[in-house]
């Protein structure tokens, strides 16, 4: 078992199965001359210390992690206020972000609006000039030209603003938010939020793939060859998207790994005297 740095758990883990098999260094050192680190009976007693000490700290926090006491609250009370203090800058900076893509957006559909006005109005002369004799569009006309002008009207707050202001969304039925189908609430506010519909598409049509937190630091339980140690970072991307599409349209589940439980040997001790 290995030591993780940024667990302390995995320390007294370790330490304790080191005491399991404390009989088994001795032996070990029969059939390998180059382990020259076998433990004194000092070391041992250290080890004990310690195993003694962190052991407090595990019973601890496995039973305080499942209690609902004040004190518990009062915890998580302000570990949530730091949790927001840290992550406030960042919240800021995807508003900010959110904002830079709408303008772009807003942009682009003032150039599409322009570009079908002037079409359109090219296209309305030359079905009047057909039929001059008549009075067939006259009227629609008239309300045509209304229509271009108020849709290249910017209202005082935009698009963004107005969704950002809203409540939050909760779907009605037995289902409830697993019915939820984000791409398809768009489609339906498309009329409503013209230019947020064009990129809550593009950005929600994107196929996303994570991996744990807890997988990225943790080494404990994996082994990495030279080969895929070495891939660059949009590599290890690619395989990781790619790995996740071909499974989700095959159907293919990722098998769930078994828990591994030591199991106690018991060895003959020797005498090292």
């Amino acid at each position: 078992m290995l030591d993780v740095p940024t667990r302390w758990n995995s320390t007294y883990d370790m330490l304790c199965m080191d005491l399991k098999f404390k009989d088994a260094f001795p032996r070990y050192v029969e059939y390998e001359p180059h382990f020259h680190h076998l433990p004194t009976d000092e070391d041992w007693e250290n080890v004990q210390s310690v195993c003694e000490m962190l052991k407090v700290f595990k019973q601890t926090l496995d039973k305080g992690s499942l209690s609902a006491n004040d004190f518990i609250r009062d915890m998580v009370k302000k570990m949530k206020e730091k949790f927001d203090k840290y992550w406030d800058e960042n919240i800021k900076e995807v508003k900010n972000t959110l904002y830079e893509m709408y303008s772009k957006y807003l942009e682009m559909h003032d150039t599409l609006v322009r570009e079908s006005a002037a079409h359109g109005s090219e296209h309305e002369r030359n079905v009047l000039g057909c039929n001059e004799g008549t009075s067939l569009g006259s009227g629609w006309e008239v309300f045509g030209e209304f229509i271009k002008t108020v849709d290249l009207e910017r209202p005082e707050n935009s698009e963004l603003d107005m969704y950002l202001e809203e409540g939050v969304y909760r779907e009605k039925g037995q289902r409830g938010m697993e019915s939820f189908n984000a791409l398809e609430w768009w489609n339906v506010h498309k009329l409503k939020c013209r230019v947020l519909s064009l990129m809550a598409r593009d950005v929600l049509a994107i196929p996303i793939s994570i991996v744990a937190s807890e997988a990225t630091f943790s080494v404990g339980g994996r082994v990495i060859d030279p080969y895929r140690a070495s891939l660059g970072s949009n590599t290890v991307q690619m395989l990781i998207c790619v790995g996740d599409w071909i499974r989700q349209v095959h159907g293919v589940k990722k098998k769930l790994k078994k828990e591994e439980f030591p199991i106690e040997v018991l060895l003959p001790k020797v005498n090292t005297k």
